[in-house]
């Protein structure tokens, strides 16, 4: 009864003052509170690189009551509009989105904001982002997104359907956002927390990096080299005695589990892409030739012959 009546507020109070600016409200008074009283970390990284394992780990640890935590993705003005224009190509307009993705762009409004007041406060913030080989991030955001599939091609994954995966990859090549690891730190990063994470050089083997800067603290760890660095990069970063990750939102546990590990296994892709994605400045700046050779060879290693000529990019 208290659930159906809950619901029935929302929607009254969404009539009144629209929908958007409730969520907006929403997010606002379930955010801002903490603020102010101890030192903010936020947990900014784009999508599908591990914060998931990070921030359930630490919120685990009761850091909380020495930090306000805050989880971001997009907090720049270019970057909340990319993320809107990307969801709107994906589910055709704000109508039209699951209740989750309008929670979440509103959201991100109100992070921006936020991020806007810390940097007035006294403590300087302290960001913990992650990095991982842009193919992996593009492939896990791409099955992350399954509600944009055409509906057959999602009935072909579901029922394992003669050709699926071949259908799987085409669709995949003719998907619009393959540039979102390069929009995300062109666009969330040195411009917000102004440190220039390119201007040292970063050590493989280590796997992570601590950057003093003006207005934040800045840990980067990749996701490759998270097992064997989490537990040095964390205590070093936020002076924790003990670090145990366990991985959480594991795509292979998802109900497309089988699928993204077959595609993974068995898709080769058009090197103008793999090219594309490897060239990247960030890709050669956090992993070494060889670990992009042998991401290269991954990627571009052909186990199935496709019925048609792959489309460049």
């Amino acid at each position: 009864m208290y659930g159906t009546n809950l619901q029935s507020l929302k929607r009254g109070l969404g009539t009144i003052v629209g929908e958007r600016n409730y969520l907006r409200a929403r997010a606002f008074y379930r955010t801002y509170p903490v603020l102010g009283r101890k030192p903010t970390l936020f947990i900014h990284t784009m999508g599908k690189v591990g914060s998931s394992t990070v921030t359930d780990f630490l919120r685990g640890t009761g850091i909380e009551k020495d930090y306000s935590i805050i989880r971001s993705t997009w907090v720049s003005d270019d970057g909340v509009r990319y993320l809107e224009d990307m969801e709107n190509e994906g589910f055709g307009g704000w109508d039209s989105f699951p209740d989750g993705v309008k929670a979440m762009i509103a959201r991100c409004e109100i992070e921006r904001n936020l991020l806007r007041r810390i940097k007035s406060y006294q403590i300087k913030p302290k960001v913990i982002t992650l990095i991982r080989e842009p193919i992996a991030i593009d492939v896990s955001n791409f099955f992350h997104n399954f509600k944009w599939w055409p509906k057959a091609l999602l009935e072909a994954c579901q029922h394992k359907r003669s050709g699926y995966l071949q259908a799987l990859e085409q669709h995949f090549l003719e998907f619009n956002r393959h540039d979102m690891p390069h929009v995300w730190f062109d666009s969330e990063f040195e411009d917000i927390f102004h440190v220039d994470i390119l201007s040292r050089e970063f050590s493989v083997d280590k796997g992570f990096e601590i950057y003093d800067g003006e207005f934040a603290d800045v840990l980067l760890m990749r996701l490759e080299s998270l097992n064997s660095c989490a537990e040095k990069a964390l205590t070093r970063f936020l002076r924790m005695d003990a670090v145990n990750l366990e991985n959480t939102n594991v795509a292979e546990k998802k109900w497309y589990g089988s699928v993204y590990r077959e595609f993974k296994e068995k898709i080769a892709l058009p090197q103008t892409y793999i090219d594309k994605m490897y060239d990247w400045e960030y890709a050669r700046h956090f992993y070494s030739p060889e670990e992009l050779n042998t991401f290269r060879q991954k990627w571009g290693c052909l186990l199935y012959t496709s019925p048609s000529p792959r489309d460049e990019l």
